[in-house]
């Protein structure tokens, strides 16, 4: 009778290969019951993956089974089966249904996970829950020594699927601009569709340079163009021309909502663009002005040189863009004009000054006092007739400042004073003026290029400005 029944197991797993399963003759008795869980991953959005295991809670000795997953194909896609059984079964796969079956020659136990399927979440998968079942067929051959069927009680997984997938209507991206003229910041053009238009609590993220930026909706309603809502990503020092932002659009559950690009492409998954694109574009584009495109090619001029001067992921940068960079600054000369005007002897009590530039998304212009810190409060300081506050920079070192400078204005003097009520002090000073002073003064072969390519920046910047 042993034989026979090892006859019978085998025979099983031959018409399976070919696609015949007939049941096996064994005994009507179904006296003895198994128990099998189905658990694992509870919960996911369209799109994601999940997990589900077999696991055999109770079980009498039986020779083998073959079991399959039941699950709704409108929402889940079967992509992996997984038997974690060993010896003595062997052991038979069909990935594309998830068929299993267990065969061994002599009575023996499971217990545990003996399977795991791994699923798919459709991106068309309708939020809900969705169950996912085990058939233990009856021709699998659940029989034990006895020749008696083994009926195993199932409880089904159940799986709930967040969110409905995409919305039907995508937020679109209808154009981007970069501005130059203030602080360098990026600038995209955002239809938002009607979902997310009416949910104020929606919002965009925006990851630059390892930072997201979180804009509401009810943000960004503030910030219009005509029907285009505006996406500014500030704070974009020359260095970082090349870094690239990237853009997602999530509903107020926190779910990625359709966006496209000019409505035609998805990217739904992250719009991204950098300052170097813009850039590119204009240089090449036949529908943009020759102001224009010198700005943009002295512009790209100057952030190479910002990269190599500060050593900021010049990995970035080919020897081309390097080379191009230091020809173009080799060649010129900061004209003596931009030389600052000095009117007046500084107070007694200053025995020197000095000047400095903060280089960020726009620019800072410094200028530095020697001054004790207890004398400071005995001087008048104004920036262009404004009365200021000197800020201490280190122990008897004052500096007044003029920030905000943009790049239509590197070429624009601004009039730095101090004054004791007897004697005062002036000075008329550009951005312009601390590069001529570096050109003069520094033994820094790059800072001296990256001033030299400010110049240029700035000549092109006062051509298309109208300064």
């Amino acid at each position: 009778m042993k034989a026979i029944r090892r006859f019978l197991s085998l025979t099983m797993v031959c018409l399976l290969l070919c696609g015949l399963l007939p049941g096996f003759a064994l005994a009507e008795d179904t006296a003895e019951t198994g128990k099998i869980v189905l658990g694992g991953d509870t919960a996911g959005q369209p799109g994601d993956t999940v997990k589900v295991e077999v696991k055999v809670e109770e079980c009498p000795g039986i020779m083998g089974m073959k079991f399959s997953p039941l699950y709704d194909s409108a929402v889940l896609k079967l992509t992996n089966t997984e038997v974690s059984v060993g010896a003595p079964w062997d052991k038979t796969v069909v990935q594309e249904t998830g068929v299993v079956l267990l065969d061994t020659g002599a009575d023996a136990a499971l217990s545990g996970v003996i399977a795991t399927y791994t699923f798919q979440i459709l991106e068309t998968a309708a939020a809900g829950e969705t169950q996912v079942n085990l058939e233990v067929s009856a021709g699998s051959g659940n029989g034990d020594a006895d020749e008696q069927r083994v009926n195993f009680n199932v409880t089904a997984a159940t799986i709930t699927v967040a969110g409905s997938g995409p919305v039907a209507s995508p937020s679109n991206i209808a154009g981007f601009s970069v501005n130059f003229k203030g602080k360098l910041e990026i600038n995209i053009y955002l239809k938002l569709s009607d979902e997310i238009a009416a949910d104020p609590e929606a919002y965009v993220i925006t990851t630059f340079n390892g930072t997201d930026t979180k804009h509401t909706v009810a943000q960004l309603l503030t910030d219009t163009m005509g029907q285009y809502v505006v996406v500014r990503q500030r704070n974009i020092y020359a260095a970082m021309m090349r870094d690239e932002l990237k853009m997602q659009i999530f509903n107020s559950a926190g779910e990625v909502q359709p966006l496209t690009l000019r409505e035609t492409t998805d990217v739904t998954e992250g719009f991204t663009y950098s300052v170097l694109e813009y850039l590119k574009t204009c240089e090449t584009s036949t529908s943009v002005g020759a102001q224009m495109k010198e700005l943009a090619r002295t512009a790209e001029l100057y952030g190479i040189a910002a990269q190599v001067k500060f050593n900021y992921k010049t990995e970035q940068l080919t020897d081309e863009d390097i080379s191009k960079m230091r020809a173009e600054a080799d060649a010129v000369t900061i004209p003596d004009t931009y030389d600052e005007i000095v009117t007046g002897s500084l107070p007694a009590g200053i025995p020197n000054r000095g000047k400095t530039v903060v280089f960020e998304a726009d620019n800072t212009l410094r200028q530095i006092f020697q001054v004790s810190d207890a004398d400071v409060g005995n001087y008048t300081f104004t920036v262009d007739g404004a009365s200021v506050t000197p800020i201490r920079r280190a122990a008897s070192q004052w500096y007044i400042e003029q920030a905000n400078i943009g790049s239509g204005n590197l070429s624009k003097s601004y009039t730095f004073s101090v004054s004791d009520g007897t004697d005062s002090f002036s000075v008329e000073s550009s951005v312009l003026s601390y590069c001529y002073y570096v050109q003069l003064k520094s033994a820094d072969t790059e800072q001296i290029r990256l001033c030299k390519v400010i110049y240029l920046y700035s000549q092109a910047a006062d051509v298309y400005f109208g300064n």
